[in-house]
């Protein structure tokens, strides 16, 4: 069984209207089809059932979910729908209350010290300065065309301080023309995932906890549920 292909076929059952899906992959164990944790479960599911049977229309009922792929040099731009109130990384270990709504009034705290990807002097757009979460100095591939953006700064959700490590956005592997997937570097900028490989020249396709137990991923909303994972191979939302 691959779990990352069947989960991209349920991914792909929600172009049939009014379903929902509750993204449970940081719950439970590697080896038990069965999480023992079953009122994460239930809590995401409830906020599906909220949406669709109770028309609370407003309500931030699943994570991040793959939208569309646009083409930039040698990264690739990809975009989400159900972002809520902001992408974020979850640091690891992190505990969350499943579904609940603004939590911490929407302020969000930077643990350490990041680095911009580029010259470290990116142009922000919105209010207040711009961090992006990274290790280190990273350089987008042409970095001076892309400009991040944020209404406000790029955080690590949590409330505890958290390791450079624990800030970086991981998960994501991209391919060039020839199909081989290599883990890409990433960093978010605003609703956006920017993603690329120093020896992939000419991305073609992302992957996002593409394994069967996709434990690193770590691309949440700041509601604090999960993205879930996706392939742009076939996937018609790409330019």
């Amino acid at each position: 069984m691959n779990w990352a292909e069947l989960r991209e076929e349920q991914r792909r059952s929600l172009e049939i209207p009014q379903t929902a899906m509750a993204i449970t992959i940081d719950v439970g164990e590697y080896n038990d089809l069965h999480p023992q944790d079953k009122k994460t479960v239930g809590q995401r599911l409830a906020l599906c059932a909220r949406k669709l049977a109770y028309g609370e229309e407003h309500l931030v009922h699943s994570g991040p979910m793959f939208a569309r792929m646009e083409h930039s040099g040698e990264t690739l731009i990809l975009h989400f729908d159900q972002v809520g109130s902001g992408l974020t990384v979850r640091a690891r270990g992190e505990q969350t209350v499943p579904g609940e709504q603004n939590v911490r009034g929407g302020e969000q705290t930077v643990f350490g010290e990041q680095t911009v990807p580029g010259d470290g002097r990116q142009a922000a757009q919105g209010d207040g300065e711009q961090t992006v979460q990274s290790v280190g100095k990273q350089t987008i591939p042409g970095g001076s065309n892309h400009t991040i953006k944020d209404n406000d700064e790029q955080t690590v959700s949590g409330e505890q301080p958290a390791r450079a490590a624990d800030c970086e956005l991981k998960g994501f592997a991209v391919c060039g023309a020839d199909g081989r997937f290599l883990p890409a570097q990433a960093v978010i900028s605003g609703d956006t995932v920017i993603v690329w490989h120093e020896e992939i020249r000419q991305p073609v396709h992302a992957r996002y906890a593409w394994s069967n137990n996709p434990a690193g991923a770590n691309l949440y909303n700041r509601e604090g549920l999960p993205a879930s994972p996706f392939s742009t191979c076939g996937d018609r939302g790409s330019a």
